[in-house]
């Protein structure tokens, strides 16, 4: 009985640590004013990476599911805790074309690369935007890797907004 209290308490814990984003997930207000760079890092099995995503575009679609069409650059680099790792020297760079739905969920598919590394592949990423409690905007998803590689926990923050915008 005390370690399914333990457990029951554990989940209650964990579930508490959960953004409020992921359960009131939505379109955003303004879609068009995603644009910006993001930047933060995600998980796969060969470590943590950092990460940077552009997002370069938001216009309307013509589809009643799919509102609106996004384009976007994702940029993959190495973290000081990962550079003993082999694939925590990797760093490159692709293109992304996708959609935002009308429940907000982004889907990004790769496009073309910009800069091809060796030896490593790139990824969909699919998640949600959604504001933090300082006002900063944030990306939050999952890379899907091909070959069945299971990435998880992509989160990016908007540190700088589109250009024209704060730019001198």
């Amino acid at each position: 009985m005390i370690a399914s209290n333990r457990a029951t308490i554990t989940a209650a814990a964990l579930l508490a640590m959960l953004p409020a984003s992921a359960a009131q997930a939505q379109m955003p207000a303004d879609p068009k004013g995603l644009t910006g760079v993001y930047g933060g890092s995600y998980i796969c099995p060969d470590g943590e990476h950092g990460a940077m995503l552009e997002v370069t575009g938001v216009e309307p679609h013509d589809m009643a599911n799919y509102p609106y069409r996004i384009s976007a650059r994702l940029a993959f680099f190495p973290i000081v805790s990962q550079t003993w790792q082999r694939l925590g020297k990797v760093a490159g760079s692709f293109s992304m074309r996708g959609t935002i739905a009308k429940d907000g969920t982004v889907r990004l598919m790769p496009a073309e690369w910009i800069v091809e590394p060796k030896g490593y592949g790139w990824a969909r990423l699919e998640g949600r935007f959604a504001p933090r409690d300082d006002g900063l905007m944030a990306f939050e998803g999952k890379p899907q890797a091909n070959g069945g590689v299971d990435c998880r926990g992509f989160v990016a923050t908007r540190a700088l907004p589109a250009m024209g915008k704060g730019a001198e």
